[in-house]
């Protein structure tokens, strides 16, 4: 037999060989690629999470100082005798709630509220959450059925798929609680000047009857802001759709809308920010 063919022969065997070493690992490999690619989704929803639960927190914080301020003003309006109606407008967008700040020393209960509130919205219901992925790979490995690599490396591809979608709704939710966080505390800022004066003033005389214009004024601008400042911190960012499991519904344009108005509202009453 010519040397030529046997050599022949020989690369063709130890290239059958390496085809078929290549096909035993194409199932392992397409597995380890899918872990791969799922742990760094995983990661990376931690630390979205992780950051958004930061914010979101800063902004609970934020809200129930604000509404635990309220008092301030709740105390002063009530000393004023021949006070004003209690109800009054900033504008169609900010009415004040009948006997709302007569409830103000509850606010430990809003804060639970409104914390049980924020805690939902990051417990968000992934498809296919974490599932036991990890003993799944580690059974496949080992494991050279392409068919089912195959099928695996789809399943992981829709969580995949899931989890991206709810990074980027938490990355969204961030965003936007850190503007509210911004908006509330500038006009929480004036909030706080605005009230100092109101509790000056009625430290001085409790007769609403006999304020100047300007006095009158002040009080009115008092109940303007919290009016704008209650609507805010009741306004939600997202919303959970009835009977289902995605993630929630983003309140972007509605949060954006009010925030813009309670701006317009505020420049209406001519204050120094």
């Amino acid at each position: 037999m010519p040397f030529s063919f046997i050599t022949k022969k020989l690369k063709s065997e130890s290239k059958s060989i390496k085809q078929k070493v290549q096909q035993l690992k194409a199932p392992q490999q397409i597995v380890q690629n899918s872990e791969d690619e799922y742990n760094r989704c995983k990661s990376n929803l931690v630390h979205v999470k992780k950051e958004t639960a930061e914010q979101i927190e800063k902004l609970e914080k934020l809200e129930v100082k604000i509404f635990k301020s309220f008092q301030r003003f709740s105390n002063a309006f009530e000393q004023l005798k021949n006070r004003p109606e209690f109800e009054q407008k900033a504008n169609e967008s900010f009415t004040l709630p009948k006997l709302t700040f007569y409830d103000f020393q509850k606010f430990k209960t809003f804060q639970i509220e409104i914390h049980q509130y924020f805690i939902a919205i990051l417990v968000i219901p992934f498809i296919g959450q974490f599932l036991a992925m990890g003993s799944i790979f580690k059974e496949l490995k080992n494991n050279s059925n392409l068919e089912k690599a195959l099928e695996i490396k789809r399943e992981v591809n829709e969580i995949n798929r899931s989890i991206r979608k709810s990074i980027d709704f938490l990355i969204r939710l961030d965003v936007l609680a850190t503007k509210m966080e911004i908006h509330l505390n500038m006009i929480h800022k004036i909030y706080r000047k605005q009230v100092y004066e109101f509790e000056t003033l009625v430290a001085r005389n409790t007769d609403y009857a006999s304020y100047t214009q300007e006095e009158k004024m002040l009080v009115d601008t008092n109940i303007k802001l919290v009016a704008i400042l209650y609507k805010l911190i009741n306004q939600e960012l997202t919303q959970q759709e009835e009977q289902s499991n995605d993630v929630p519904v983003l309140l972007d344009d509605q949060t954006n809308n009010l925030i813009l108005q309670s701006e317009q509202a505020v420049t209406t009453l001519h204050l120094v920010h």
